[in-house]
């Protein structure tokens, strides 16, 4: 199909965030739903550069020995000045990268249908944090509304 080969023409991850991105008017669904979809679009921008910091920034482990205590290990990330990742942050990274895939993939369940439930979808999606290590996302409150977003499932 035309719209894959022009898709995937593009090499980098933004290039085909920019093409979805110019297509967001276009959607044949409510206000609600590109307010959803320029929503995740954003967030996927974000944590594509956090993505990108561990797969290209150099990394390497260091053993410190705090007087008194057991030896523990500590994350380094050695480029470009930046902070760096804890082993923590990487754990809570892990939890909301997959989180956000589980609430696109609960949104978009209908494959090629129109995204169900938008303001319900908004909702889960404004629970991530705009940086995937910033802060685990709060499953109490994520719990229920994921529920409700599958109760309103095709049944097919």
């Amino acid at each position: 199909n035309r719209g894959f080969a022009v898709y995937y023409s593009a090499r980098s991850f933004q290039g085909r965030l920019d093409m979805v991105r110019a297509l967001v008017p276009l959607a044949r669904t409510i206000p609600a739903g590109r307010r959803f979809m320029t929503s995740a679009l954003n967030l996927a921008s974000e944590y594509s550069q956090f993505r990108n910091r561990l797969a290209h920034d150099s990394h390497g482990g260091e053993i410190v020995t705090a007087p008194g205590s057991a030896r523990f290990e500590k994350w380094i990330s050695g480029s470009h000045g930046r902070p760096r990742i804890s082993k923590a942050q990487l754990q809570v990274a892990a939890g909301n990268f997959g989180f956000f895939s589980v609430v696109i993939m609960f949104s978009m369940m209908g494959g090629r249908r129109l995204l169900l439930e938008p303001e319900l979808s908004e909702a889960l999606l404004a629970l991530l944090p705009a940086g995937p290590a910033d802060r685990e996302t709060d499953q109490k409150v994520a719990g229920p509304l994921i529920k409700e977003l599958l109760s309103h499932q095709p049944k097919d």
